[in-house]
C-alpha cells in the first residue's frame, strides 16, 4: 500500500474515492496539516497501490488500512472518507473499532446497494472492457455539480489522468467490492465516537434528501453544501473549516 504522512498533531486517516488516489486531498491536506497529522493512502488498485484481488471488497481495504496503521504504529485515529472511502471507513469501524476516535463521511453513505445500483454497477464493468477511457471521461464529470462544471474543468481533466493511469482490472475490482458490500447504518448509529456526514445538495451519485433522512433517524450530525459529489474541491474551504471544528 502506498501512503504519504504529512503534519504533527492528532492523527487523521484520509480515504479517497472510485477513480482517484490521496492527491485528490491535497488541498484540504494544506489546511489541515498545521493542527493535525495525516495519513493519505492510495486504495487497492488506486494510485500507486497494488491490484490485490479481482475484488477489493471493503473489508479486504480495511485490512490494508490497518496494516499502514500497524506499520506506522498509530493506535488511535479519525477517518474521514470519500465516497468508496467511506465504505472503506465503515468497514475499518466494524473490524477495528477500537483503533477510531471519530469518523467523517464525505459524499458517502453507510446504505448497500440497492438492485437498481448494482444493475448500474454490472452496466458500468460491461463499459469499463469494451472502453475503459470512455468510461472514466464520462463518469468523472459526473461527480461535480453540472451548474458549475465549467468551473472546475482543469481539476476533472487532470482526474481524469490520474484514473486513466488505473488498470481495467483495477477499475473493475472496485466496482466488483462496492456491489458486494453490507448496509452498515447501524454500525456508524451504533458507533461511540465522534460523527459528522457531509452531504453534497446536488449530488448525482447519492440522493441529498435520503442521506439526511438516514442521518436523522440514526442521529448523525450532518452538513449539507450547495454543490456535487466532490466536496474536497467543489468546497475545499467549507470543508476544512468544518473538518477542524468536528475535530475540535
Amino acid at each position: 500500500m502506498h501512503y504519504k504522512i504529512t503534519g504533527k498533531g492528532k492523527t487523521i486517516v484520509l480515504l479517497h474515492g472510485f477513480l482517484e488516489d490521496h492527491t485528490i486531498w491535497q488541498e484540504v491536506a494544506e489546511g489541515l496539516s498545521k493542527n493535525f497529522r495525516l495519513v493519505l493512502i492510495d486504495l487497492p488498485g488506486h494510485g500507486k497501490s497494488t491490484v490485490l484481488s479481482n475484488i477489493h471488497s471493503m473489508e479486504l481495504m480495511a485490512d490494508e488500512v490497518f496494516r499502514v496503521l500497524q506499520a506506522e504504529k498509530i493506535e488511535k485515529s479519525t477517518l474521514i472518507g470519500h465516497s468508496l472511502g467511506g465504505y472503506v471507513a465503515l468497514a475499518c469501524l466494524d473490524k477495528y473499532p477500537e483503533l477510531f476516535e471519530g469518523i467523517c463521511l464525505v459524499n458517502s453513505t453507510p446504505e448497500a446497494d440497492s438492485p437498481e445500483r448494482i444493475q448500474n454497477r454490472d452496466r458500468a464493468i460491461q463499459a469499463i472492457r469494451e472502453n475503459k477511457k470512455l468510461f472514466i471521461r464520462m463518469a468523472i464529470p459526473n461527480l461535480f455539480n453540472q451548474l458549475r462544471l465549467e468551473a472546475f474543468k482543469s481539476t476533472v481533466e487532470r482526474m481524469v489522468l490520474t484514473a486513466g493511469k488505473m488498470s481495467e482490472e483495477a477499475i473493475i475490482a472496485a466496482v466488483e467490492g462496492m456491489k458486494i458490500r453490507p448496509n452498515r447504518v447501524q454500525t456508524l448509529a451504533t458507533f461511540k465516537g465522534k460523527k459528522l456526514w457531509v452531504i453534497g445538495k446536488r449530488d448525482d451519485v447519492l440522493d441529498a434528501k435520503q442521506l439526511k433522512n438516514i442521518a436523522k433517524q440514526s442521529e448523525i450530525p450532518f452538513v449539507e453544501f450547495p454543490d456535487g459529489h466532490m466536496s474536497m474541491i467543489e468546497n475545499t474551504a467549507e470543508l476544512t473549516s468544518v473538518i477542524k471544528v468536528f475535530l475540535g
